[in-house]
């Protein structure tokens, strides 16, 4: 059978089809390495929102070991130094309620100047944005969480925690903080447009610069590395990149990732990781001279 549709890939995550549709779905899968993947993503997408509301009731007031604001902010403009950069994605790793803190700050870097406004209409906007569930792409998502959504949002409006950041970085991240969760919702239908790659390829792949290669250094992969890989390949956002170089300093603390810039997984590898029966145990990693770090498989 064709591919399904992603709604009834949905469906079939949160077991509210047929009968008959889940078992067609199930054969499918069996076959279809890129819809065991979508498959594999929408369950990773479903426990991270899960999270997301879990946490959020508690991001009002942050914990002494949480950065603040302007840390965040200088992490996304590229000012912290490589030792500020290298504890903050340490704590990341670690703190699922800044790392979505600062997800949502990323995704504010692509808002218009139009959204730029001021806080009271950032509010008015916000409530309109959490009104009622839009149908989409992820509906069987956002019925689930709508009702969280608006439970956590008010503390967040009472303590705008990115108002540390100053007034023209508050007005973007207070956007990303309102907004975050309907607009992520709505935003994963239409993926971000591919970063240029220095070698021409299938859309989505990544092949290496052919640079001269600084370190190298093969890294077992574990569960959390493939979940890693998994949501670097599914979005590439800074928060992505910042959380799978986290992971890897981790395994590999010798290898100088601090000066990584860009990430490149070898589409090989990028399909066994998506294959639970094919995955590897290993992974080679290179940082290249020019900033490039390549991800491949073992050869």
């Amino acid at each position: 059978m064709p591919c399904p549709e992603s709604q009834i890939l949905t469906r079939f995550v949160y077991e509210d089809g047929t009968p008959g549709e889940m078992q067609e779905v199930r054969r499918h899968l069996q076959g279809c390495v890129q819809c065991r993947g979508e498959v594999e993503s929408l369950k990773i997408l479903d426990e991270a929102v899960q999270r997301v509301v879990q946490t959020e009731t508690r991001r009002g007031v942050p914990s002494q070991e949480c950065p603040d604001a302007t840390v965040l902010a200088g992490y996304l403009d590229g000012v912290l130094s490589a030792e500020e950069r290298e504890r903050l994605e340490e704590h990341l790793v670690r703190c699922p309620s800044c790392l979505h803190q600062f997800i949502d700050a990323d995704r504010s870097r692509t808002l218009s100047d139009n959204y730029r406004l001021t806080p009271s209409h950032l509010l008015k906007q916000a409530v309109n944005l959490a009104g009622s569930p839009k149908p989409s792409l992820w509906i069987g998502l956002g019925y689930r969480i709508q009702e969280g959504a608006r439970k956590w949002m008010e503390p967040l409006v009472s303590h705008p925690r990115w108002a540390l950041a100053g007034v023209g970085t508050c007005a973007v991240l207070v956007i990303a903080l309102l907004m975050a969760l309907p607009q992520y919702l709505e935003e994963q239908k239409t993926p971000d447009h591919p970063r240029a790659t220095r070698t021409q390829g299938p859309q989505g792949f990544a092949f290496g610069t052919g640079e001269t290669v600084v370190a190298e250094s093969n890294i077992a992969l574990t569960p959390e590395l493939r979940s890693g890989l998994l949501a670097y390949e599914r979005e590439k956002t800074n928060a992505s990149r910042a959380q799978l170089v986290a992971l890897l300093r981790k395994a590999a603390p010798q290898m100088p990732f601090e000066t990584v810039t860009e990430i490149e997984i070898q589409h090989g590898l990028q399909t066994r990781v998506e294959s639970r029966k094919e995955t590897p145990a290993e992974i080679k990693v290179r940082v290249m001279k020019d900033g490039i770090l390549v991800v491949s498989e073992v050869s």
